[in-house]
């Protein structure tokens, strides 16, 4: 039988932590305590214990991390927040983040694990890219996220394992309407369908990126879970699907759930047109060997996402 675990999650009222929290008691098995914002959202989770935790709130960090033995910190500023309010997002996404690492530290916490972004390596991505591939953040979200992570290594662990995952772009639903994800690509495109059968992008159609189902993440962030903290550690890994995937490609993997038969009748305007394209492969064999097996089910993810789409924003909504 594997061993019951107190884990905190923060940003549990998010995309990635109400859709991690739902598996997690689907599942069974572990102690769940998550630290959310806002007292009223509590009655979200009836089945897990809330407490106040807010980033901007440094002295709300030591109360959620008595007896915890995985912190997974989900929680910050996604990346219009930051582009609006940069010295927030430094704050937030890197500086609260290594106070909670260093109290997480100091509370007896075996295991820091934290969600990072591949934005970190820049925009136009060529060849393949792996952890070794040197950094050029341009955004001040791929910046803050950086800054995080080097912020992180400069910890003196003493028996604390931290592990940061470069997330891709996930493709998912969320549990609840308000999550605010409906500006991540895919969420948008199926919204724009449900609200008026047409899809607008400002991008080139075959400008490529890696796309990761949410259902994948939640996956591999249950096998890290599972990894030995017997030492102390830092360590980076990326975290993706493994294959690049061009705009018209996912647009016409959305389309054709939300209409097999008559998914040529959709207007789909790109409104962006570059010269070069590049060709890339964002490589996730390093967490690969550490057993992580992506399922990459599109259709079933997207399914339900456009469900979802029609039931909050259809006409009847």
């Amino acid at each position: 039988m594997a061993e019951v675990k107190n884990l905190f999650i923060s940003g549990a009222t998010g995309l990635l932590g109400g859709r991690l929290v739902k598996s997690l008691l689907e599942r069974g098995g572990h102690h769940l305590f998550l630290g959310i914002r806002s007292a009223f959202q509590y009655s979200l989770f009836p089945d897990c214990c809330c407490k106040y935790f807010d980033l901007s709130d440094t002295l709300s960090f030591q109360d959620n991390l008595r007896n915890i033995d995985i912190v997974i910190h989900l929680a910050g500023m996604n990346s219009s927040e930051c582009e609006q309010f940069p010295e927030d997002a430094y704050s937030y996404n890197a500086k609260a983040t290594l106070i909670l690492a260093r109290m997480a530290e100091e509370s007896g916490v075996k295991h820091f694990i934290i969600i990072s972004s591949y934005h970190v390596y820049g925009r136009a991505l060529t060849g393949i890219v792996t952890e070794e591939t040197k950094p050029e953040p341009l955004s001040v979200y791929a910046k803050s996220h950086l800054l995080k992570e080097e912020m992180l290594q400069s910890l003196s662990l003493h028996h604390m394992r931290i592990t940061i995952l470069r997330l891709a772009n996930s493709i998912g639903y969320p549990t609840f309407k308000s999550v605010n994800c409906w500006h991540l690509l895919v969420n948008n495109i199926c919204r724009q369908l449900i609200e008026t059968n047409k899809i607008i992008l400002n991008s080139d159609m075959k400008t490529e990126r890696d796309f990761i189902p949410v259902s994948d993440v939640i996956k591999a962030l249950g096998v890290v879970m599972n990894w030995d903290t017997e030492n102390s550690s830092f360590s980076v890994y990326n975290l993706g699907s493994g294959y690049s995937m061009s705009l018209m490609e996912i647009v016409e993997k959305v389309v054709s759930v939300y209409d097999p038969k008559e998914w040529k009748s959709v207007d789909i305007r790109y409104l962006s047109e570059q010269q070069n394209i590049n060709h890339f492969n964002f490589s996730i064999n390093k967490i690969l060997l550490k057993g992580f097996q992506p399922e990459s089910d599109y259709e079933k993810e997207i399914k339900v996402l456009l469900e979802y789409s029609k039931k909050w924003f259809g006409e009847k909504s």
